[in-house]
């Protein structure tokens, strides 16, 4: 069933639930992020054997300095990080896919400021199609 979430007050939880509920896979691809509760649930799923992996952009302006530090903490949890090196200027997208059970799409980065004071969204799927599409695009870029 897909689910849309806009209230800036259930969009945390809602990532952080679909990020519990990876099993076996967690696959998480983001621009931005400086929600240490993303971090620790990346970190919580790598101590439940989870695989995680994680796709971020290699630019996005003014955080040079924090992706490098974004990309080192993620791997610090045990998480592998892969860093976008496409022909485009910057990675922009924002998605989750835990398992072959849920995803979410979303306009928001993973930071304090959107999951609390911006007009963002997140979209939850668990039509097969948007999941291996996603996975899909996942392992391409």
């Amino acid at each position: 069933m897909d689910r849309l979430v806009l209230a800036p007050a259930a969009r945390r939880e809602a990532v952080l639930q679909l990020m519990r509920s990876a099993q076996d896979r967690l696959a998480l691809s983001m621009f931005r992020c400086d929600d240490l509760a993303v971090v620790d649930e990346v970190a919580a799923a790598v101590q439940r054997n989870v695989s995680v992996r994680v796709l971020i952009t290699h630019r996005a302006r003014g955080w040079k300095r924090r992706l490098k530090e974004l990309g080192a903490l993620l791997e610090s949890t045990g998480a592998h990080v892969q860093r976008y090196t496409g022909p485009l200027m910057k990675y922009h997208a924002k998605y989750v896919v835990a398992d072959d059970g849920q995803a979410l799409v979303s306009s928001l980065n993973f930071t304090r400021k959107c999951f609390g004071s911006t007009c963002d969204f997140l979209i939850f799927s668990d039509d097969p199609h948007v999941i291996s599409g996603l996975k899909v695009v996942f392992e391409h870029d």
